[in-house]
């Protein structure tokens, strides 16, 4: 059986893009490594699927320098068939693993090249500077030798193809095998709302709008800690008295506090209010399984958001402006009108079901691989 190895140096052994969807995904067709930086030791799953924890870094910018060839060391003792690269500096040893006349593919699930703000809350802004000149070098001297890339999106999709023509696309989606169960929106009277996902300077907004709202909402928040260089100190935010805060939980967690929500809100990040589809956006397509209509704050100006909103013509959810009234004024019209929240929310989970699930394109992501490896064999 080939072996294939998943790398990442960012990115948890539980990850959901990689471990959850790509490695699983993979188990059944090939004997699947994934190493990553967590320093937790190695650990073979119940799936079969073969971690390797090595050294964590407790330094972000030290992690970026000196990860990659860390993980380089293992996966050379893996000697896998196929390397899949997950995070950016992970480029630095690609053309080193080529060498070995292996096949070297590139998931990259946002395209950093397009802005410094990138690693925003990580390093100084002339450090940003030189990192983002550093990626865009790389990026113009090792894509174009690799044996293909994944895209997370639409917009990476057609960066990559400029500089390499082998190039597939994954969408984030969310898997029907974790969303199985619908739940109906709109069938107990809930007066909360659920944002699940990063800490961002519009989560202060979200907040404040709480106590703009003519009904008594309460906000169930989903977050990890926050950053030490996000200028955000959540319990000083006005309105922070009707927020329910979750620093641990889990998807199935998340699943469940969802059946007391009528919407779910998704904010941009910094760097994504004005692109459209090089950033994804995978909160909206979990709150379409879990059958809740999204708010979605900030997203005026990115064309493919509004458009997935839109669902020709059978809207799961609404785009507002990012300021705090307006935000109130959304969640108290899906509030104050049940049914259309149900609707949207149904809507979303009709989509999620036909389109949007990542096993609609597991099959042509794992033909992709077979295809690289095979071009890759004729080649040699």
């Amino acid at each position: 059986m080939k072996k294939i190895c998943n790398l990442a140096t960012v990115h948890p052994r539980d990850d959901v893009r990689i471990f959850r969807k790509e490695c699983c995904a993979e188990a059944p067709y090939y004997e699947v490594h994934y190493v990553t930086c967590d320093g937790r030791g190695d650990e073979l799953t119940k799936g079969g699927i073969r971690i390797h924890g090595i050294k964590r870094y407790k330094s972000k910018l030290l992690r970026a320098l000196f990860a990659p060839f860390e993980i380089y060391k293992q996966a050379k003792v893996i000697n896998a068939d196929t390397y899949i690269l997950h995070d950016p500096e992970l480029l630095l040893i690609a053309l080193l693993l080529k060498k070995s006349s292996k096949c070297v593919i590139w998931d990259c699930h946002e395209y950093y090249e397009q802005d410094t703000c990138c690693t925003a809350g990580y390093f100084f802004y002339p450090i940003l500077v030189v990192l983002r000149l550093l990626f865009k070098a790389v990026c113009h001297i090792v894509v174009p030798r690799l044996d293909g890339c994944v895209a997370a999106t639409e917009g990476i999709k057609t960066l990559l193809k400029s500089k390499n023509g082998k190039v597939c696309l994954l969408h984030n989606y969310a898997l029907l095998k974790e969303f199985g169960a619908v739940r109906m929106p709109g069938t107990q009277d809930t007066r909360h709302i659920l944002y699940a996902g990063s800490v961002t300077p519009l989560i202060s907004n979200l907040i404040r709008a709480l106590t703009l709202c003519k009904n008594d909402i309460r906000l169930i928040l989903c977050c990890r800690a926050v950053s030490k260089n996000m200028p955000i100190n959540l319990p000083d935010i006005p309105g922070f008295a009707k927020v329910d805060y979750m620093r641990n939980f889990s998807i199935e967690e998340i699943q469940l506090l969802s059946q007391k929500c009528f919407a779910g809100l998704c904010t941009p990040l910094p760097y994504n209010l004005n692109k459209n589809m090089i950033f994804s956006h995978n909160k909206i397509y979990e709150y379409m399984a879990m059958s809740l209509t999204n708010i979605c704050p900030g997203f005026n100006n990115n064309a493919f958001i509004k458009n997935l909103v839109n669902n020709n013509g059978h809207p799961l959810g609404l785009v507002v402006d990012s300021d705090p009234q307006a935000i109130a004024n959304a969640i108290d019209y899906l509030y104050e009108n049940k049914e259309v929240a149900r609707t949207m929310g149904m809507n979303g989970r009709k989509a999620f079901e036909t389109k949007y699930n990542f096993e609609s394109e597991a099959d042509g992501f794992l033909k992709f691989l077979e295809e690289v490896s095979q071009s890759k064999n004729q080649n040699k």
